[in-house]
């Protein structure tokens, strides 16, 4: 748990560093042009993605701390593209991580990881593919995702997201604050994947 905690506060500080779209601290995080060597941080972040969710059955095994560090990694590498940074957006689509959002989007997760957490990451999940949309002006991206996403992935994940903010509209036990509290991350899952649509 501690190498967890770790991870997260690293890739939290990289996310920092590119808050506020800051292109020149996008760019360092995977080149340093004027360093003797070179660190290709993005491609690092992306190597840890394909280790936390390589396989179905990874997914499905995750704890609470692993699922932590999987929003942190989503995170970290959308504040990596947005912007737009184009070359980050390649960089991440040439390694792999598509393989990864396809697993993630439909996974049940463990039977313990409550539905707050599992809706909260597969939003953050949708906001990377639309985050390495961004300020395109080529279909380089957009056709890699177009081959490797399949629309009925989306399409189930819209379907999740409209139930489970019904579920809670439903939900007699929770004030209107509540509701509006609990669905928000389900809602902005809705936008994000309208986004992506277009």
């Amino acid at each position: 748990k501690v190498e967890y905690r770790n991870a997260s506060q690293t890739l939290g500080l990289f996310q920092q560093m590119c808050e506020g779209h800051n292109l020149d601290l996008q760019n360092l995080l995977r080149a340093q042009p004027t360093h003797s060597g070179n660190f290709n941080l993005v491609e690092s972040i992306c190597h840890l993605l394909n280790l936390l969710g390589d396989t179905n059955d990874a997914l499905r095994r995750m704890e609470d701390t692993e699922i932590d560090l999987l929003v942190d990694t989503f995170d970290v590498l959308t504040e990596l593209v947005q912007g737009p940074c184009l070359l980050n957006q390649t960089t991440i689509i040439n390694c792999g991580c598509i393989e990864v959002i396809k697993l993630v989007l439909p996974s049940p997760f463990s039977s313990h990881i409550t539905r707050e957490k599992r809706i909260k990451t597969k939003a953050h999940t949708m906001l990377l593919v639309s985050s390495l949309l961004e300020g395109r002006d080529d279909v380089v991206v957009h056709k890699h995702l177009g081959t490797q996403l399949e629309p009925s992935i989306l399409n189930n994940f819209s379907d999740q997201l409209s139930k489970h903010v019904n579920d809670i509209r439903n939900d007699r036990s929770l004030s209107h604050s509540q509701q509006d509290e609990e669905s928000e991350k389900a809602i902005q899952g809705l936008v994000t994947l309208q986004t992506v649509y277009k």
